[in-house]
């Protein structure tokens, strides 16, 4: 009785593990957030404003964001917009933006040696998601709206090309 008993534990403590591991490898595939893991072109596909999620279909909405390293180490981002100019998609290159990755917080900034902390303009990122197809990035934005303070989140939601 006392080895039926343990075969039976055994039996249970198997398929405990064995769906345990077929749960993992059905959900997304996240990926450990580092700077090698973040490299490549990224599309945003959706954007949500304070739970307004607005989706991109047209070619005036569409964004790609180009995230690399350059061959001297250093960090390079670039985004390309496209808009629709004599009923043709164009793109539009940005400047160079330099990235920054600080655990999960990806921050962006144009180098200028003559602004303060050599950063012209900064951006502030969370990584909320990131799995070999998707990057899903939180930012938080304050700003001044009839003479009251407004604070809005947004969460961009961009698809590996």
């Amino acid at each position: 009785m006392k080895k039926l008993s343990l075969f039976i534990l055994f039996i249970a403590v198997l398929s405990t593990i064995s769906c345990k591991k077929d749960d993992e490898s059905s959900g997304p595939n996240f990926l450990e957030i580092n700077e090698a893991n973040l490299v490549g072109k990224w599309n945003l596909i959706s954007e949500d404003e304070d739970g307004d999620i607005f989706t991109i279909e047209a070619c005036g909405d569409q964004y790609i964001m180009d995230i690399s390293i350059k061959e001297d180490g250093s960090n390079l981002l670039k985004f390309t917009e496209y808009t629709m100019i004599d009923q043709k998609c164009t793109p539009s290159i940005s400047v160079d933006y330099v990235w920054e990755l600080s655990d999960n917080r990806l921050t962006e900034y144009i180098h200028d040696e003559t602004a303060e902390d050599n950063r012209l303009y900064e951006e502030n990122y969370t990584i909320i998601e990131l799995t070999d197809t998707t990057l899903k990035l939180e930012s938080t934005e304050t700003y001044t709206e009839n003479g009251e303070e407004k604070t809005s989140v947004y969460i961009e939601t961009f698809s590996k090309i």
